[in-house]
């Protein structure tokens, strides 16, 4: 309370003004921080997705060899 009394009589009637100007720059820092982290966990995850399609990819290109192999094919370059 000693602040916001220090604030006004340093400030008149700016003082609410510069309280406003601080809780907004304190939600805007919290705001960049929450992106931030989301942004580092969609990340995450993306990266996790890459590692199962690519392991799908790999299991499908040895079964299609397999199959190949099974059919009597050749390979032809």
């Amino acid at each position: 309370m000693e602040t916001l009394e220090f604030l006004v009589s340093q400030f008149g009637p700016w003082a609410i003004v510069v309280i406003m100007a601080g809780i907004f720059i304190q939600f805007y820092k919290n705001q960049i921080e929450t992106s931030r982290a989301d942004r580092i966990a969609e990340s995450e995850r993306h990266r996790e997705e890459v590692a199962q399609l690519t392991e799908v990819i790999q299991n499908n290109t040895l079964a299609l060899q397999r199959l190949i192999d099974k059919m009597g094919g050749e390979e032809h370059e």
